[in-house]
């Protein structure tokens, strides 16, 4: 009994840590997603006034537009159903 018990305690271990490592990549990525962000449009403004009023809005709008694009992504994402645990298919038990 107590190697059941070593068992789902290291399984839940593994599960949090999963848990823990997901969510500081999403963190991170958002993070990097915000200054890339910024940067881009930075550029593109400060092309625009110093006289690339078409190089500048190029940048920008694409920048815009791949913003747009990651989160219409995301979102169609979200959507859908992950498949848990319990929903994956059973071996067939023998009697």
């Amino acid at each position: 009994m107590r190697l059941v018990e070593q068992e789902a305690q290291h399984r839940h271990t593994q599960e949090d840590r999963v848990v823990r490592t997901n969510a500081t990549l999403a963190l991170r990525g958002q993070w990097i997603s915000v200054v890339l962000v910024v940067l881009l449009a930075a550029i593109g403004t400060l092309l625009t006034l110093k006289g690339y009023p078409s190089v500048g809005s190029v940048i920008f709008a694409t920048t815009i537009a791949a913003v747009a694009a990651v989160f219409i992504y995301g979102k169609s994402k979200e959507g859908q159903k992950q498949p848990d645990r319990d929903d994956e298919p059973k071996p067939p038990t023998t009697r």
